[in-house]
Protein backbone atom coordinates (compact mmCIF):
# COMPACT_ATOMS: atom_id res chain seq x y z
CA UNK A 1 0.00 0.00 0.00
CA UNK A 2 1.24 3.40 -1.00
CA UNK A 3 1.70 6.02 1.68
CA UNK A 4 -0.34 9.13 1.43
CA UNK A 5 1.59 12.33 1.54
CA UNK A 6 1.07 14.20 4.77
CA UNK A 7 -0.66 17.55 4.29
CA UNK A 8 1.69 20.37 5.05
CA UNK A 9 0.67 23.03 7.50
CA UNK A 10 -0.06 26.40 6.01
CA UNK A 11 1.43 29.15 8.15
CA UNK A 12 0.47 32.13 6.00
CA UNK A 13 -2.15 34.61 7.11
CA UNK A 14 -4.76 35.69 4.56
CA UNK A 15 -5.00 39.48 4.88
CA UNK A 16 -7.17 40.21 1.86
CA UNK A 17 -10.21 40.81 4.11
CA UNK A 18 -8.23 43.23 6.26
CA UNK A 19 -6.97 45.05 3.18
CA UNK A 20 -10.51 45.41 1.82
CA UNK A 21 -11.79 46.84 5.11
CA UNK A 22 -8.85 49.25 5.36
CA UNK A 23 -9.45 50.43 1.80
CA UNK A 24 -13.08 51.21 2.60
CA UNK A 25 -12.07 53.09 5.77
CA UNK A 26 -9.55 55.18 3.85
CA UNK A 27 -12.09 56.02 1.14
CA UNK A 28 -14.64 57.09 3.76
CA UNK A 29 -12.00 59.21 5.51
CA UNK A 30 -11.07 61.02 2.29
CA UNK A 31 -14.71 61.60 1.40
CA UNK A 32 -15.35 63.05 4.85
CA UNK A 33 -12.31 65.33 4.59
CA UNK A 34 -13.36 66.56 1.15
CA UNK A 35 -16.83 67.45 2.39
CA UNK A 36 -15.88 68.65 5.88
CA UNK A 37 -15.91 72.25 4.72
CA UNK A 38 -17.52 73.70 1.67
CA UNK A 39 -14.39 75.57 0.69
CA UNK A 40 -11.56 73.33 1.77
CA UNK A 41 -8.81 74.89 -0.32
CA UNK A 42 -8.47 78.20 1.48
CA UNK A 43 -8.26 79.68 4.94
CA UNK A 44 -11.50 79.68 6.89
CA UNK A 45 -12.74 83.05 8.15
CA UNK A 46 -15.88 84.44 9.78
CA UNK A 47 -17.56 86.03 6.76
CA UNK A 48 -19.80 89.06 6.63
CA UNK A 49 -23.48 88.12 6.44
CA UNK A 50 -25.26 89.73 3.49
CA UNK A 51 -28.95 89.36 2.69
CA UNK A 52 -28.12 89.67 -1.02
CA UNK A 53 -25.39 87.03 -0.99
CA UNK A 54 -25.32 84.79 -4.05
CA UNK A 55 -23.59 81.53 -4.74
CA UNK A 56 -20.33 81.64 -6.73
CA UNK A 57 -19.65 78.15 -8.07
CA UNK A 58 -16.47 79.29 -9.82
CA UNK A 59 -14.99 80.05 -6.40
CA UNK A 60 -15.15 76.32 -5.66
CA UNK A 61 -12.95 75.44 -8.63
CA UNK A 62 -9.51 74.17 -7.81
CA UNK A 63 -7.81 76.89 -9.87
CA UNK A 64 -9.86 79.74 -8.35
CA UNK A 65 -7.71 82.51 -6.91
CA UNK A 66 -8.92 83.07 -3.37
CA UNK A 67 -7.45 85.73 -1.13
CA UNK A 68 -8.29 85.27 2.55
CA UNK A 69 -7.76 87.97 5.14
CA UNK A 70 -8.08 86.94 8.77
CA UNK A 71 -9.23 89.07 11.67
CA UNK A 72 -5.66 89.54 12.87
CA UNK A 73 -4.48 90.86 9.49
CA UNK A 74 -2.86 87.75 8.02
CA UNK A 75 -3.11 87.54 4.24
CA UNK A 76 -3.43 84.07 2.74
CA UNK A 77 -3.49 83.07 -0.91
CA UNK A 78 -5.22 79.73 -1.11
CA UNK A 79 -4.20 78.09 2.13
CA UNK A 80 -0.69 79.62 2.30
CA UNK A 81 0.12 82.74 4.28
CA UNK A 82 1.91 85.25 2.03
CA UNK A 83 3.29 88.77 2.09
CA UNK A 84 1.77 91.44 -0.13
CA UNK A 85 4.89 91.48 -2.33
CA UNK A 86 4.72 87.72 -2.90
CA UNK A 87 0.96 87.92 -3.51
CA UNK A 88 1.29 89.98 -6.69
CA UNK A 89 3.84 87.57 -8.15
CA UNK A 90 1.80 84.50 -7.22
CA UNK A 91 -1.32 85.92 -8.87
CA UNK A 92 0.63 86.86 -11.98
CA UNK A 93 1.93 83.29 -12.27
CA UNK A 94 -1.56 81.81 -11.80
CA UNK A 95 -3.04 84.05 -14.51
CA UNK A 96 -0.26 83.03 -16.91
CA UNK A 97 -1.03 79.37 -16.10
CA UNK A 98 -4.64 79.94 -17.22
CA UNK A 99 -6.62 80.72 -14.08
CA UNK A 100 -9.64 82.98 -14.36
CA UNK A 101 -8.59 86.62 -13.98
CA UNK A 102 -10.99 87.08 -11.08
CA UNK A 103 -9.91 87.32 -7.46
CA UNK A 104 -12.27 86.04 -4.78
CA UNK A 105 -11.74 87.90 -1.51
CA UNK A 106 -12.64 85.95 1.59
CA UNK A 107 -12.26 88.61 4.29
CA UNK A 108 -13.10 88.12 7.94
CA UNK A 109 -15.84 90.46 9.15
CA UNK A 110 -13.52 91.70 11.93
CA UNK A 111 -10.58 92.45 9.62
CA UNK A 112 -9.50 96.04 9.20
CA UNK A 113 -10.41 97.80 5.98
CA UNK A 114 -6.83 99.06 5.63
CA UNK A 115 -5.48 95.52 5.35
CA UNK A 116 -8.07 94.62 2.70
CA UNK A 117 -7.32 97.83 0.80
CA UNK A 118 -3.56 97.20 0.93
CA UNK A 119 -4.07 93.68 -0.42
CA UNK A 120 -6.27 94.91 -3.27
CA UNK A 121 -3.73 97.61 -4.17
CA UNK A 122 -0.98 94.97 -4.21
CA UNK A 123 -2.82 92.72 -6.68
CA UNK A 124 -4.00 95.47 -9.05
CA UNK A 125 -0.81 95.38 -11.20
CA UNK A 126 -1.01 91.57 -11.47
CA UNK A 127 -3.67 91.64 -14.20
CA UNK A 128 -6.81 90.95 -12.18
CA UNK A 129 -9.92 91.91 -14.16
CA UNK A 130 -12.52 91.41 -11.44
CA UNK A 131 -12.83 91.14 -7.67
CA UNK A 132 -15.62 89.29 -5.88
CA UNK A 133 -16.13 89.48 -2.13
CA UNK A 134 -17.35 86.19 -0.69
CA UNK A 135 -20.07 86.66 1.94
CA UNK A 136 -22.30 84.38 3.99
CA UNK A 137 -26.03 84.08 3.57
CA UNK A 138 -28.20 84.72 6.61
CA UNK A 139 -29.50 81.64 8.31
CA UNK A 140 -33.16 80.92 7.80
CA UNK A 141 -35.28 81.72 10.81
CA UNK A 142 -36.82 78.38 11.79
CA UNK A 143 -39.08 79.71 14.58
CA UNK A 144 -42.82 79.44 13.81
Amino acid sequence: MKKRPQPQLMNVMNVSGLAAVMFVVVVIFFMYQANATRHGHYTSVDRVIASTATDHPKADREDAMILSITHDGKVCFGSDQVSLVMLRDMIRVRTIEGSEKRLYVNADKRSRYGVVDDALRAVRPAGIEGVTFLTAQPRANTKP
